[in-house]
């Protein structure tokens, strides 16, 4: 015996739901905005108390290994931005803020300049 798998569709014209769609909307409206609210309250600060990465990139330069061997305290690496440059910062690997580097109470630190709308045309 063949058996037939799949899913079905059906459709109900809106004008037979037109006298039960408040009653519908209603009820629906009310349980799921009141449940919404609920875990949208639980879930903000379960989310808030999660460690994340925060990573702000002083700069990059490419050397050759050889040279990478060779080094020694006190040699200086030129990295390709000016120390005038916003310094990217990354939230759990992603682009999001532009900054610039500085000292906060015998700290360093990066003051948020900029948000990162788009990482891929920043």
């Amino acid at each position: 015996m063949d058996r037939a798998v799949g899913s079905i569709t059906v459709c109900i014209p809106m004008s037979n739901l037109e006298s039960v769609k408040g009653k519908l909307l209603t009820t629906f409206q009310r349980e799921q905005s009141d449940e919404d609210i609920s875990i949208k309250r639980v879930l903000t600060e379960n989310i808030k108390n999660i460690p994340v990465d925060f990573v702000v990139e002083l700069g990059r330069a490419t050397i050759s290994a050889g040279d990478v061997m060779e080094l020694v305290v006190g040699d200086i690496i030129q990295l390709e931005r000016r120390t005038d440059d916003l310094l990217p910062a990354f939230v759990a690997g992603e682009r999001k803020y532009m900054g610039t580097p500085g000292v906060h109470r015998g700290n360093n630190a990066v003051l948020i300049k900029k948000k990162v709308l788009d990482p891929n045309r920043e």
